[in-house]
């Protein structure tokens, strides 16, 4: 097993813009860490880049203590699991899993004993046999991580191994691929733009950022944040992490920071405001603009032991079994809360409704360019981390995209 270090990871196509923009990341010996973001962000790019499937334009990749930007993929001792099966469909799945060793010339009875191993570790034995074509969509995915196992590699890299299953599938495969890494203790590094298989599966998250609808391809392939899935969930770094991990996302408002009755709280429409914890209250100024953010599933609705703090109507109601997605009219802004389906049986859509938002809840962003976190009402203490800051090797986020910037310059 190896850990592995990225240092400065610049990915460039020709003389377009980076695809990779200075990634800093250290993965750690044994830990199952998953790259996630939206499409464009340059995730699979930094897989296969690991892999040694496309090279690296600068910077340093490290696995163990060895420096590998020029060693040959097959050089690496890395295992890659692609989003196609990619299996022989005129071998056995015996066959299938057995093959690479049979070409690296490794004795017969090494290549059997590796090979019920891994069978029996993902419950393939009854199929050894057969052939892919006779497999469901979930089976042939486990072949796949099969054929991977049995080379006992010091690195597997998972590209979107899910995508091509059912919802029912891709949930089985989510318990059997972490079961997988309880038993194997080997480094993993998962890519997904999904952010729910990110948030069940990783020991650590890194969010990469993908293409600006304004700006095309200028924020994209920046590390923003690095953590577990609680600390970017309750800690977001920025408005960009805070909205691509959590589902639903998390609501935003514009809104104003006033001190009423002696207390900071967050003005919003007509008279509406929230309450400050000390931690945010101390970390804004009387008159500030801001950006607020709402979890939905942090919104309930007022009654007698939690008075409103914010007055909405009830634009859709959406039942999900036990839960409701319950869609608001804010003013001219929408609003999202996730209710209990029993709290709801006397409310209709048009109707308006009170809102309470515990202090603790809130989410306070910049109106900056990056949408830098402020402060947050609770959850884990410290500050937020970014990608750069989560282990002592690295410097702040906002220094390391100035580094990056500088070196694209360079290679200019």
């Amino acid at each position: 097993m190896a850990g592995l270090t990225l240092k400065n990871i610049i990915k460039r196509y020709g003389n377009a813009e980076p695809t990779l923009k200075g990634i800093n990341l250290d993965i750690r010996d044994g830990e199952f860490l998953v790259l996630v973001g939206p499409s464009g962000c340059g995730k699979s790019t930094l897989l296969r880049s690991i892999a040694g499937l496309e090279s690296i334009t600068s910077g340093d990749l490290y696995i163990g203590d060895r420096r590998v930007n020029d060693v040959h993929p097959k050089d690496r001792d890395i295992a890659m699991v692609f989003q196609s099966y990619a299996l022989y469909p005129h071998m056995t799945i015996r066959r299938n899993m057995a093959f690479g060793l049979e070409v690296r010339k490794m004795p017969k009875d090494e290549i059997d004993r590796l090979v019920a191993e891994a069978s029996q570790m993902l419950g393939l034995d009854e199929y050894l046999d057969k052939l892919p074509k006779m497999l469901s969509g979930g089976q042939r995915q486990r072949v796949a991580m099969g054929r991977a196992i049995v080379r006992r590699p010091k690195v597997f890299l998972f590209d979107e191994p899910l995508s091509n299953l059912d919802a029912a599938l891709r949930t089985q495969m989510r318990v059997e691929i972490r079961r997988l890494h309880k038993k194997l203790k080997t480094t993993i590094i998962y890519v997904t733009h999904d952010q729910v298989e990110a948030m069940t599966l990783a020991d650590r998250i890194a969010v990469l950022s993908g293409r600006d609808k304004e700006n095309g391809t200028k924020n994209a392939g920046y590390l923003q944040q690095v953590g577990t899935p609680l600390e970017l969930f309750q800690r977001p770094v920025n408005k960009f992490v805070a909205g691509f991990i959590g589902s639903p996302s998390m609501n935003f408002l514009d809104a104003k920071i006033e001190v009423r009755n002696g207390k900071k709280c967050v003005a919003l429409e007509g008279w509406d405001a929230i309450d400050l914890t000390q931690e945010c209250a101390d970390a804004v100024k009387d008159g500030q603009e801001l950006c607020l953010g709402i979890r939905p599933q942090d919104v309930i609705l007022a009654d007698a032991s939690h008075p409103a703090n914010m007055h909405v109507k009830v634009d859709v109601i959406e039942t999900l079994g036990w839960e409701c997605h319950v869609h608001f009219k804010y003013g001219e802004h929408q609003f999202l809360a996730v209710i209990e389906a029993q709290k709801l049986a006397d409310i209709k859509e048009e109707q308006e409704v009170g809102l309470y938002v515990a202090p603790e809840v809130v989410h306070l962003f910049n109106h900056d360019e990056h949408g830098t976190a402020i402060a947050h009402g609770g959850g884990l203490k410290g500050e937020p981390k970014s990608s750069n800051d989560a282990d002592p090797h690295f410097t702040a986020l906002n220094e390391v995209i100035a580094s990056a910037s500088d070196e694209i310059s360079d290679a200019n």
